[in-house]
């Protein structure tokens, strides 16, 4: 456990003496001030180590694709094929250069994500509290430090009661640190209860635990996004290697030429093997985000993608996502001898403006406040214990006009009979009467007490807010369920206001307690987190909970919130999302962080997640199809026929020319799907098989045409089947990215015209003979009526294969 230094002054002395040592005072810094500071002690940022452009540059020529490639040319060189040689080193660097190129694209992205969300500190500058980038803060800098807060620098602890931190990221130690006056905390640790004022001592690399100090652990499972297309590399890299394994055995057996064949059997590889595979899902994903963060919904793990994609169930927070979040005062009671305007009073000594809490904002900007303006100034607020989501209430430490010492306490009402004293038992059955006619209506109902004694509280008042549902809530909670996805609300409210609220959203009024929770069986829980419309009365505990039932049902979770108690529910949820608004501590655990208020901006997501989806989905099926028809075609001709259908040089133009046109499919058109996307590996394979069974006909079939109809000798046959075979692997991706037929969709200007170029420069290379023996036009353009005949079949075929196979209508796009 971190410790504090201890000193033997008092601490309103060590405070004072402390500052004086940092030159600087409890009114803050001046901009001149803060301007040399920082010119001396830098931003308050740990600097990223960086890979140098060069040295990632160079790091695209080793791997097992490139080594594969880099093997191939060597080969070549060996057997004096210098040429080939040359061809294929220039091939490599090109594909060197658009992959370090699409690389530094999608690390752009990323950081352009990051800086959207960089923490920020409330700071006294110029004598004005001011919210600012965490970076920006100076040693010598007052902040104020609240719960939910990550503490953005070391900090000296100078005005306030107490801290509660979470340092189990920087010490290991698993039980909350209790932190008072004088104390240090230190970046990186969470504040889960509490608020005080303090000055920095310490930012970036000068921190104590500046190096190593993170709150959320980076090392997290794969996704199943990322699982299914592991799986299919690893199953097109095993096909690869067992189907070239047999050409090298096949070569030793007829005395081939060994050096030669395996010249081959490497640049073989390197057309089966997903070369693209990393640099396209980095990058989809990349400009995905980016796409999200036009829909005010920030990614801070790319993977989430994926999972926002497949929810199924949304846990929702009614307040601030289903709600407006602008809380209205209602018809206040003052009970016996305390009128409505002491229960107001009393309520607005207890809250704090500086806090910016809704219920606080509700009461000090209230109308009738404003009439009291003068009485309100009569008293002194000595001690503020900020809102503990454990007590559920806030207390003040108040001296009044004749300098008598009360304490006043406001908070949720069940929470305020639990502090009341039993002699004012006909107060407290009157508060649990009123607050159940308030909820019935609606109405959020807060509780106030003092007490002039050491245990004396009594009861003064009760006040009713009513937060409204925002306009749009109950129109996207019905276009969600159109969309597959059930909205769950969960509220910490009681469950009459959650049915009140639930009712007025269009959900139905199953509400389940969240005391239930922990009574109901493993069995009775299961069913009843599925079948429940909402959760009321729930602890951010009880959220974890109910994500790892959802889960443990088999469906895919999503789970908003907003404080740092939330944190384990976003943080094992599916795609845990933050809602506008949300603590440090909540963003740094979630997946999606929302920029803009409400529900609506969760479904834009989901939409734009289902396209992203969509798009690598028909990646993975053009993938698996154009492995089987390129490997398979060549290693029968070569088994069957003792022929090579295409050398070394055409295969490595293939697997160039082929992929070129695919990196453009992150932004292809998509439509998203109305129901949730999850992977499907028997239709993707399947298809992918189907669509490659096919090319390997359509490839024989031209095969055949040229050796026996048009009697071409072995290099013109060979750039005859070279054409081909880019013609229609380039038309394979049309095929793939719709359910329906080719034109259902129209695809984005960058993928056709990138398809469009790279076949031109195919048969430019064909017809001219550049690399490759000449064809001329005449063959070049029967090349093409057939592949695009050959297309157009294919392509019906796919929709039957749809209809037959997952009950798909023809017209389904």
């Amino acid at each position: 456990m971190l410790q504090s230094l201890e000193y033997s002054e008092t601490p309103r002395v060590k405070i004072r003496n402390f500052l004086d040592d940092l030159h600087t005072r409890k009114e803050g810094l001046t901009g001149e001030e803060v301007a040399e500071r920082r010119a001396e002690s830098g931003y308050n940022e740990i600097p990223e180590h960086k890979k140098s452009p060069l040295l990632k540059f160079l790091s695209n020529f080793w791997g097992p694709i490139p080594l594969m490639i880099e093997v191939a040319a060597l080969l070549s060189l060996l057997v004096h094929h210098y040429t080939d040689f040359v061809i294929i080193l220039t091939l490599l660097l090109v594909n060197v250069l658009v992959g370090f190129w699409h690389d530094r694209k999608a690390d752009n992205a990323i950081e352009m994500l990051k800086k959207r969300l960089a923490p920020s500190a409330r700071v006294l500058r110029d004598g004005k509290w001011q919210s600012m980038p965490a970076k920006e803060l100076v040693p010598g800098d007052i902040i104020r430090i609240r719960l939910g807060d990550i503490i953005p620098a070391d900090i000296r602890l100078i005005d306030g009661d107490y801290l509660e931190c979470d340092e189990s990221a920087l010490s290991g130690e698993s039980l909350p640190v209790e932190k008072h006056l004088n104390e240090n905390a230190f970046s990186g640790a969470v504040v889960t209860r509490g608020e005080m004022t303090s000055v920095v001592t310490a930012t970036g690399l000068n921190t104590y635990f500046g190096k190593t100090a993170k709150l959320v652990d980076e090392t997290r499972a794969k996704s199943h996004f990322e699982k299914a297309i592991l799986k299919i590399g690893n199953y097109l890299i095993l096909l690869a290697v067992l189907l070239i394994v047999l050409i090298v055995m096949v070569a030793v057996f007829r005395h081939d030429n060994l050096m030669e064949t395996l010249r081959f059997a490497m640049v073989l590889a390197v057309a089966s093997i997903p070369v693209a595979l990393p640099a396209i899902l980095t990058i989809t994903l990349a400009v995905g985000a980016v796409n999200l963060t036009k829909k005010k919904a920030i990614v801070s793990r790319l993977a989430s993608i994926e999972e926002l994609a497949g929810m199924d169930i949304l846990c929702s927070d009614k307040t601030g996502t289903l709600t407006m979040n602008k809380l209205t005062i209602g018809k206040m009671v003052g009970f016996e001898n305390f009128s409505e305007a002491d229960t107001l009073l009393y309520a607005a000594l207890a809250s704090r403006r500086e806090d910016n809490d809704a219920i606080d904002n509700a009461i000090l900007n209230s109308k009738d406040l404003k009439k009291i303006g003068k009485e309100l100034d009569q008293f002194k607020v000595e001690k503020f214990q900020p809102f503990d989501p454990v007590t559920k209430r806030t207390e003040a430490t108040i001296r009044d006009a004749d300098q008598n010492t009360i304490r006043i306490s406001k908070g949720a009402p069940q929470a305020i009979i639990a502090l009341s004293s039993e002699k004012y038992e006909r107060r407290i059955k009157s508060i649990e009467k009123k607050v159940e006619d308030y909820a019935k209506m609606g109405y959020r109902v807060i509780a106030v007490a003092y007490s002039r004694g050491k245990d004396d509280w009594q009861p003064v008042g009760l006040i009713p807010l009513f937060d409204p549902p925002r306009e749009d809530s109950a129109e996207t909670i019905k276009e969600a369920g159109e969309m597959g996805v059930q909205v769950k609300m969960v509220t910490g409210d009681n469950v009459s206001i959650a049915r009140q609220i639930s009712q007025k959203l269009g959900l139905k009024s199953n509400i389940l307690r969240g005391e239930k929770i922990k009574e109901l069986s493993d069995h009775e829980l299961d069913k009843s987190v599925e079948t429940v419309d909402g959760f009321a009365e729930v602890y951010p505990e009880h959220k974890y909970t109910i994500v790892k039932k959802l889960q443990h049902m088999g469906h895919f979770v999503g789970m908003t919130g907003d404080g740092v108690n939330d944190a384990p529910a976003l943080k094992n949820a599916d795609c845990g999302i933050a809602v506008d608004g949300a603590t440090d501590a909540a963003k740094s655990a979630a997946a999606i962080v929302l920029t803009a208020p409400g529900i609506s901006v969760i479904i834009d997501a989901i939409k734009e997640s289902r396209k992203i989806f969509q798009r690598m989905n028909s990646y993975a099926v053009y993938r698996i199809a154009e492995t089987i028809r390129v490997l398979f075609f060549i290693t029968i001709s070569i088994l069957v026929f003792n022929f090579y259908p295409v050398t070394a040089v055409m295969i490595v133009l293939l697997a160039l020319l082929n992929d070129a046109p695919i990196i453009a499919i992150a932004r292809d058109n998509v439509k998203y799907s109305r129901l949730p996307e999850k992977w499907n590996m028997s239709i993707v394979l399947g298809l992918g098989t189907f669509l490659g069974t096919i090319g390997v006909i359509s490839s024989f079939v031209i095969f055949y045409l040229g050796k026996e109809v048009f009697q071409l000798n072995p290099q013109m046959l060979q750039s005859f089947i070279f054409l081909k075979l880019a013609v229609a692997g380039h038309l394979t991706i049309f095929i793939s990215r719709t359910r329906g037929f080719f034109w259902s969709i129209k695809p984005s200007s960058g993928l056709l015209w990138s398809a469009v170029l790279t076949k031109i420069l195919a048969t430019v290379f064909a017809v001219y003979g550049l690399a490759v023996a000449p064809i001329g036009w005449g063959y070049a353009g029967i090349v093409w009526l057939y592949a695009l005949g050959a297309f157009m079949i294919t392509d019906v075929l796919k929709v039957y294969f749809y209809r037959w196979f997952i009950n798909t209508p023809v017209n389904q796009t």
